[in-house]
C-alpha cells in the first residue's frame, strides 16, 4: 500500500473517530441540557407555601385580607452594626430609615411602600443587643391586595432584595389572613378540619377556646419543620378566631405565625 494512501485512510479515520467523539459530546450537552431545563421548569411549576395557602382560601371561599413573607438572619460576625447598616442601606436606596436606641437595644427600620401599589410595604430591621452585642436582621413584605400577576411580579422582587441584604438564602416564614362567613363555634372546628384535610396535615397541638381555635399540626407538603415544646415537629399552624357578627378570621402560617391578633 503507497504511503500516501496509507496516511490519507489514517486521516479520514482520524476525523470520523473525532466527528463519533464530538456527537457523542454533543448528545451528552444536549441530555444534560433538556434534564437541567426540565429541572428548571420544575422548581418554578412548584407551588410556593404562600401559594398553595392563597388556593386553598379561594377554594374554601375565605377572602384574603392581608399576606406577609418574612425572613431572618444573624449579623455577619465580620461586620459591626454600622458597616451592615450603610452596606443595606446602599442596597435599599429607596427605603425610609429611622434609629433608635434605649438601654436594651438599638435598632435601624427602613420602611418602603411601593407607588405602583399602595398595598405592598417591605420592612428591613437591623437590631443590636447592646449588652452582647449580637445582631439579627430582619426583612418582610407585607401586602393587602392578592392576585397571581401581584404575587408573580413581588416574589421576584422580595427574593432579589433577600439576596442583596443577607447575601446567601435564608428561609422564609410565610403567613396568610382572611375572613370566611360563619355564625357558631361549631362551625369553627368543622371549618379547622376541613383546611386541615386541604393542607393535607395532622394536629399536633391544639388550643379551644369560646371564640378561638388554634391549631399546630405537621404536613408532608412543606420540608421544613420546627418543634412543638413537646419535641413533635409542626410546619403548619392554623389559627380561626369567631367575630362579632358571624365572621371568622383565618389566619394560616408556616412554620409560625407571624401575625398578631
Amino acid at each position: 500500500m503507497p504511503p500516501f494512501y496509507l496516511a490519507t485512510m489514517l486521516v479520514r479515520r482520524g476525523v470520523a473517530a473525532l466527528h463519533t467523539i464530538y456527537m457523542g459530546i454533543l448528545s451528552i450537552i444536549l441530555l444534560a441540557s433538556t434534564l437541567f431545563s426540565g429541572e428548571l421548569m420544575e422548581k418554578s411549576m412548584q407551588e410556593t407555601e404562600l401559594e398553595t395557602i392563597a388556593n386553598i382560601y379561594e377554594r374554601n371561599n375565605i377572602t384574603i385580607t392581608d399576606w406577609s413573607l418574612y425572613t431572618k438572619a444573624p449579623q455577619l460576625e465580620s461586620a459591626t452594626f454600622n458597616e451592615d447598616l450603610l452596606r443595606i442601606q446602599q442596597a435599599a436606596e429607596a427605603f425610609t430609615w429611622t434609629v433608635e436606641k434605649n438601654h436594651d437595644v438599638t435598632k435601624a427600620v427602613g420602611v418602603y411602600v411601593h407607588p405602583s401599589t399602595h398595598s405592598i410595604t417591605e420592612t428591613i430591621q437591623i437590631v443590636q443587643e447592646n449588652h452582647s452585642k449580637k445582631s439579627y436582621v430582619f426583612y418582610e413584605m407585607k401586602g393587602s391586595k392578592w392576585t397571581s400577576q401581584i404575587w408573580r411580579d413581588f416574589q421576584t422582587i422580595f427574593h432579589n432584595r433577600k439576596i442583596d441584604i443577607f447575601q446567601e438564602n435564608t428561609t422564609n416564614f410565610s403567613c396568610m389572613k382572611g375572613i370566611q362567613s360563619g355564625n357558631m363555634k361549631s362551625v369553627l372546628k368543622n371549618n379547622a378540619n376541613r383546611l386541615l384535610k386541604e393542607f393535607q396535615a395532622q394536629p399536633v397541638e391544639m388550643l379551644d377556646e369560646e371564640t378561638l381555635l388554634s391549631i399546630s399540626a405537621y404536613t408532608e407538603m412543606w420540608k421544613q419543620t420546627i418543634p412543638t415544646k413537646n419535641n413533635k415537629q409542626m410546619n403548619l399552624q392554623l389559627a380561626l378566631r369567631a367575630q362579632e357578627g358571624g365572621d371568622i378570621v383565618v389566619v394560616a402560617g408556616t412554620p409560625i405565625l407571624t401575625i398578631e391578633y
